[in-house]
């Protein structure tokens, strides 16, 4: 699903409406980070920019109250971004896998 995603992307005739609009196909594409992944072997260190991102997260109050409300939500992503951080060493950190 991935790798159609990243393709697509490149490819003018799956989203014509998007020439349309100006937007150019992307196809240059490296590799693809997935977050959380059982198989991470790599860790973004997000000490500096945790706040910045919980803050987007709380502009969408959907997604908050989807996961059973903001202040849990936060806490459990908090935790979860603390425990990763104290694996490598640094504060807080994303565990992804390289495709």
């Amino acid at each position: 699903m991935i790798a159609g995603a990243v393709r697509d992307a490149g490819n003018r005739w799956v989203f014509p409406e998007l020439l349309e609009e100006g937007h150019e196909p992307w196809g240059d594409t490296r590799f693809v980070l997935a977050a959380s992944s059982p198989l991470s072997r790599h860790y973004i260190d997000i000490s500096d920019t945790v706040e910045i991102g919980l803050a987007s997260l709380r502009a969408h109050a959907a997604y908050f109250e989807a996961l059973g409300g903001a202040e849990q939500t936060e806490a459990f992503l908090r935790a979860g971004m603390a425990q990763v951080g104290a694996e490598v060493g640094v504060a807080h950190a994303l565990a992804v896998e390289l495709l």
